[in-house]
């Protein structure tokens, strides 16, 4: 028959990267035959579950995080009833694991993304009145964000119900107060595997996607000296920077190419990025640099950006030059040494 310290030693396939929480000392520990019986009847749902979790841990697809999110329900409701010191603790590890396992679903993340998308733009319009610039819901000071997401709940489910689909609306209209206490209540493991870790880098990918369509806009048209498009684009992707710098989740790599984004956007307010914004758009007609040697110079891929930039930068340079005088190319060597960088280029 299975002793305790066995089945105790099994129910830890739950423990996967958190540490075991404290109950208070009241609660007695698990040792009668009941105890045993009713938390060794959980065990293989607990196995199932990691098993579940190890094959999928990084990005499961959505039918296998429905099928994880079963999984969870079960499991929990199972040690549930098992009403002794370890259960109870299993079941808070369970509850903090499946946490994560519900935010990886791809239209849950869409969902919160989206939210952060709106608040990130609404900070950027000077005459913003709504409430996701007025609730400071991006607030660095958790017990103030927490105070936001209180205050602001009204404007945080008006937008999931305009805008995210039937289970996150349900979600959120059930699972609103615990959102936010994951959100702002910052864990005493910090591994950088807790659901509070996964939904503030959720934060990240919003300003990184707002960053990268504002940039994709400026791209298509002529950008002017002083241009304040330029310096939405440039504040946003200093914020994506500054996201990526405090989030656990964002790898040194990611970090540094973030840095080199927006030294390319800060680069688009001089005279240089004001010059190859007129020749993009204007497009002149250059054939009489035969130095380009029959390049496209209006293709926008990679391999184009590099001959431009690296291969045949200087007789980019004599073009910038003749086109828009020599001031376009004053800092040309940096510039276009942070371009090569940024792509790539060999």
């Amino acid at each position: 028959m299975l002793n305790f310290s066995t089945l105790f030693l099994l129910s830890c396939l739950v423990l996967f990267t958190i540490s075991t929480p404290s109950t208070p000392p009241e609660i007695r520990n698990c040792s009668t035959l009941q105890d045993l019986v009713e938390f060794g009847a959980c065990l293989p749902l607990i196995s199932k579950l990691k098993r579940y979790v190890e094959q999928h841990n990084s990005e499961p697809p959505s039918e296998h995080v429905e099928n994880m999110t079963l999984l969870c329900e079960k499991t929990t409701s199972c040690l549930s009833r098992v009403q002794c010191k370890q259960g109870i603790e299993a079941k808070i590890v369970l509850d903090a694991a499946c946490d994560i396992v519900k935010y990886r679903d791809s239209q849950l993340q869409l969902c919160i993304v989206g939210f952060f998308k709106k608040v990130y733009l609404a900070r950027e319009m000077m005459n913003e009145t709504s409430c996701f610039k007025y609730n400071d819901f991006l607030e660095k000071d958790m017990a103030k964000r927490s105070e936001a997401y209180t205050n602001g709940k009204q404007c945080f489910m008006d937008y999931v119900k305009e805008s995210c689909n039937e289970s996150s609306i349900e979600f959120f209209s059930k699972n609103y107060e615990k959102f936010v206490t994951t959100m702002t209540a910052e864990p005493i493991v910090k591994n950088c595997k807790s659901s509070h870790h996964l939904l503030n880098s959720f934060q990240c990918v919003a300003v990184a996607e707002q960053t990268a369509s504002s940039i994709e806009q400026l791209s298509k048209t002529k950008i002017q000296p002083n241009d304040p498009r330029v310096d939405s684009a440039l504040n946003l992707c200093r914020q994506t920077e500054s996201c990526m710098n405090n989030s656990c989740a964002a790898s040194e790599s990611v970090r540094q190419r973030i840095q080199q984004s927006c030294n390319l956007v800060e680069m688009m307010q001089s005279k240089f990025g004001v010059c190859i914004s007129k020749i993009m758009n204007d497009k002149p007609d250059l054939s009489r640099f035969e130095c380009l040697g029959g390049m496209d110079f209006y293709a926008t891929t990679t391999e184009v950006t590099c001959e431009k930039y690296k291969t045949k930068k200087s007789c980019v340079k004599s073009l910038m030059s003749d086109i828009c005088g020599e001031a376009a190319v004053e800092d040309y060597d940096k510039i276009v040494g942070i371009v090569a960088s940024q792509f790539e280029c060999e």
